[in-house]
């Protein structure tokens, strides 16, 4: 009897273990905040966006002045202590009656890819419409250095991945 207490005990006691590591996410959270978001986006976005997503990293504050203009964005534009965070401008599409809001983002364990975690604050029906949205969120530098696309979860039900825009020469087109 003592045996068989013993063997039932060392199955619960593995299959947990098994269990727990089945929870573990190798995702970490990125400091980050949203330091402006606007009804906008670029005139070439559908010709530029993947996905209906358009996305830059800026780590200087003349291709962040360069960016705040191509987007349309109508406030002066944010100061960044560019020694500390770099800056994502993320160009989406969402509903008007549903506007998207920033809620976080995660690190995969290489650090090459951040996830964006947006949300919609409607308990109604959204409108199946699409309307421009532009996010600007500071992140923090060192953990962004790598990173080289954005995974944005569950948008409109998919997973879509897509890379960093690339900002051109100041005499061309972005």
């Amino acid at each position: 009897m003592h045996n068989k207490l013993f063997l039932v005990f060392m199955i619960l006691l593995t299959a947990g273990g098994i269990l727990q590591g089945c929870g573990n996410t190798s995702a970490q959270t990125v400091p980050s905040d949203l330091i402006h978001t606007e009804k906008s986006f670029p005139v070439n976005f559908y010709s530029s966006s993947e996905q209906g997503i358009l996305v830059y990293k800026v780590t200087n504050q003349a291709d962040f002045d360069t960016l705040w203009e191509h987007f349309r964005l109508t406030d002066n534009s944010a100061e960044i202590d560019w020694n500390q965070q770099s800056a994502i401008f993320l160009g989406i599409i969402e509903s008007s009656s549903c506007p998207l809001q920033y809620k976080l983002a995660k690190l995969n364990e290489e650090k090459t890819e951040v996830s964006l975690y947006l949300e919609v604050n409607s308990e109604d029906g959204c409108t199946d419409d699409a309307t421009p949205r532009t996010m600007v969120i500071a992140m923090d530098a060192v953990e962004m250095n790598n990173v080289k696309v954005v995974k944005v979860e569950d948008y409109f039900g998919l997973n879509p991945v897509v890379e960093f825009q690339k900002i051109k020469d100041s005499n061309e087109e972005i």
